[in-house]
């Protein structure tokens, strides 16, 4: 059987989307062929569960979001790297010995050097499961044989710099022996080479979705669109964790942070009972000097938007305008009240609660062709890369952040 990697993703559509290309690259650096991801979907439980425990953990197969076999063409041809079969994952979640990488980026001083750190070792017992421990266990079934890898802090977001992405490969291959059968990557957020463009991704939408997209955008005819972006999440994110303290999280701050959030919660909680009208609670937490304002018009209203919309030349009075959103339709009230809202039909299958990320995919797929224009917020990533698609795309309408109009 030839060596694997796997891996576990985790965090948003985006973020997991990138992961995809992280987990190829790691493949070509370790000489392994690659396991088809499995993304984790449960919102609620953002912890990721290890490949190697035979459970599934709220991660779905990787082609019930993205077209498997563009996966493979695109992984041999750009990075000779084979993806094995899913079958493949059970066998070797089987085996009596396997690793378990957690690469991430760990910040120090940010003015010295960002810290490449490699955290466990795997051993699998047949009669005892899985043992998972971090650097430094003196567990019996641990053994813990990477080391940590100091780099230059890179120039642009969570990139690389030429040379340190040459040292941790280098790294990597000296210290995770191909003997070893299986390897597990779980959250793989960082980059070994440049940052990943929707013209080059190997991660697309799978053929059932694309379905689904192409079957919404037949019944809209001359659209445009709209991500709202009003859900309590993204307002507790504008509101609370916008404002923490800068430099070190003590456990203080981290105290008064989660009080915080149980506040804003509450507050957001009897906004929308109420319809969320006009403008939305006061953001901010502010303690002193410690403390510092969230990023201007972070949250809004469906009134605000609205207001934004209503002031676009491209979108008239009783257009149609497709909504992406994970709120309620009675808080998007404000924004009917003036163009025809279209949304994605609602699931009625018993795996809902998994089908956010497809039905994000699909958002995405109607927004990247709306005809009309779109209307995004500049600091939500899958604003950002809907706009990258459009824009590569050539010839759309650009794009109005609304969040900057208001």
């Amino acid at each position: 059987m030839p060596a694997l990697l796997a891996c576990e993703l985790a965090g948003g559509l985006t973020n997991q989307e990138n992961q995809v290309g992280n987990c190829i690259q790691l493949a070509s650096t370790l000489e392994r062929d690659l396991v088809p991801p499995r993304p984790r979907v449960f919102l609620e439980n953002s912890a990721a569960v290890p490949v190697l425990d035979d459970g599934n953990g709220g991660s779905l197969p990787y082609h019930r979001l993205w077209d498997l076999q563009h996966l493979r063409s695109c992984a041999r041809k750009r990075y000779g790297v084979h993806v094995a079969t899913d079958a493949l994952s059970t066998q070797s979640s089987r085996h009596t010995e396997g690793m378990e990488l957690s690469l991430m980026w760990s910040r120090g001083d940010p003015n010295v050097n960002w810290t490449f750190t490699h955290v466990s070792y795997v051993t699998r017992d047949p009669r005892k499961g899985a043992h998972t421990a971090s650097a430094g266990s003196r567990s019996p079934h641990t053994k813990h044989i990477l080391s940590t890898v100091s780099i230059t802090k890179p120039t642009a977001g969570m990139l690389l710099p030429e040379h340190g992405r040459a040292a941790a490969q280098a790294v990597l291959r000296e210290r995770v022996p191909r003997a070893i059968p299986m390897v597990v990557a779980r959250e793989p957020f960082y980059a070994l080479s440049s940052r990943i463009t929707p013209n080059d991704t190997c991660a697309v939408p799978s053929a059932a979705i694309r379905a689904r997209i192409d079957t919404i955008r037949a019944t809209l005819g001359n659209y445009a669109c709209l991500h709202a972006r009003l859900e309590e999440d993204w307002f507790n994110y504008c509101c609370v964790r916008g404002s923490l303290q800068r430099g070190k999280v003590t456990a203080a701050s981290e105290m008064e942070m989660k009080r915080a959030l149980n506040a804003h919660s509450s507050t957001y909680a009897n906004w929308t009972k109420s319809g969320g009208p006009g403008v939305p609670p006061a953001c901010g937490v502010r303690n002193g000097h410690s403390m510092h304002a969230p990023p201007r018009h972070c949250f809004a209203s469906a009134d605000q938007i609205a207001r934004v919309m209503l002031r676009t030349v491209s979108v008239a009075r009783r257009s149609t305008v497709y909504v992406a959103t994970g709120v309620r339709d009675d808080l998007l009230e404000p924004i009917a009240a003036h163009f025809h809202v279209a949304r994605r039909p609602s699931s009625t299958a018993k795996d809902a609660p998994l089908l956010s990320y497809e039905d994000a995919l699909v958002d995405r797929g109607v927004c990247e062709r709306a005809p009309l224009g779109f209307f995004g917020h500049e600091l939500s990533t899958f604003s950002m890369l809907i706009d990258q698609m459009r824009s590569s795309r050539g010839g759309m309408v650009p794009t109005v952040w609304w969040n900057k109009e208001i």
